[in-house]
């Protein structure tokens, strides 16, 4: 705790910037370039936002080694506020990815904190309160994405002449359209984003196994076609990812009903030996109660993540596991 203090007093003044600027009445929204190229820059609010997301969660954490209950309630529920917004008003895919990495952080410090100290629940209200429509947002940046495909596609159409005597025969063939149907390739992303943006309807969950089943180059070779080959390499190339993040935006909100969970096991003082037979009578969606499973000894709540089931075989990294654990004397 005291290593934590030294380190925060190095960031004093930013941290009382981000503690005032979430005092007010803070509006974000995230501003786009108009994706002339792949040049553009997106998120440029990640590092202040995540600087300020760690000044936050490590005043919590000092807090509660002071006993200041209240000081934990505000700290978390201003770094829960900052999460909110950023998920509300990011458009781009990786404004989204942020936000969901600042609020399964932000998860993750809340439980550990309501495991120890069941008296906490009431200052962790506003971080159990519903989180904003994922399937909106995945829209979003799917809209976002598309546009950014169609800068690409611009820039290669739009590109020099090379200067005499120089040749490259990938600029040659792209600027005569040969094997490259810029018109054809814009339609086939925008038939693709469209069908994309439409499976969502059916729910996140249905998406994600469409998304699973979508057919998708597993070799260099797998992408080319007769017609317009490097169009279809360029829409084919990136498919395989989509799913994925997909099943990051279901694991947010899997995390968040964990730890819905975890803190009101927490808060009524079930006992470890309970907590299996305790939790078969609470409310929680299909999806989540087949997921979740507790340790023998009732101090360890684990999910299986979407990724995992999406992904099988990749490792899933620590930072991205959804796992409870209560300190062994509860």
């Amino acid at each position: 705790a005291e290593a934590l203090r030294q380190q925060r007093k190095a960031h004093a003044l930013f941290g009382a910037r981000c503690e005032q600027l979430l005092e007010r009445d803070f509006v974000f929204d995230e501003v786009l370039p108009p994706m002339r190229s792949s040049a553009e820059p997106f998120a440029m609010h990640a590092s202040g936002a995540s600087a300020c997301s760690k000044w936050l969660l490590s005043g919590a954490v000092l807090a509660w080694v002071q006993k200041d209950r209240d000081q934990i309630g505000t700290m978390l529920g201003k770094a829960d506020r900052l999460n909110r917004k950023l998920l509300d008003a990011s458009h781009s895919l990786i404004g989204q990815v942020i936000a969901m990495r600042l609020t399964h952080n932000t998860l993750d410090v809340a439980t550990s904190l309501a495991v120890r100290d069941p008296g906490l629940t009431p200052a962790l209200a506003s971080l159990l309160e519903p989180l904003p429509d994922q399937v909106r947002n995945i829209k979003r940046w799917m809209a976002i994405e598309a546009a950014f495909l169609r800068g690409v596609i611009s820039e290669v159409e739009q590109q020099p002449r090379l200067p005499a005597g120089e040749w490259d025969i990938g600029h040659w063939l792209t600027r005569l359209h040969i094997g490259w149907h810029p018109e054809r390739t814009m339609q086939v992303i925008d038939a693709r984003w469209l069908r994309s943006i439409a499976q969502l309807d059916a729910g996140l969950e249905a998406a994600i196994r469409a998304a699973a089943t979508e057919p998708y180059p597993r070799s260099a070779l797998h992408g080319i076609t007769w017609i317009n080959p490097v169009g279809s390499m360029l829409v084919d190339i990136s498919r395989p990812a989509y799913a994925d993040y997909l099943a990051r935006h279901a694991d947010l909100l899997l995390h968040h009903e964990v730890t819905t969970l975890a803190i009101n096991v927490a808060a009524a003082g079930v006992p470890s030996a309970e907590r299996r037979a305790w939790t078969a009578t609470q409310s929680l969606s299909p999806a989540t109660r087949a997921r979740i499973t507790w340790s023998d000894d009732g101090l360890v709540l684990t999910a299986r993540s979407w990724q995992e089931t999406t992904s099988p075989g990749r490792p899933v990294s620590a930072r991205d596991e959804i796992r409870v654990v209560w300190p062994a004397a509860r």
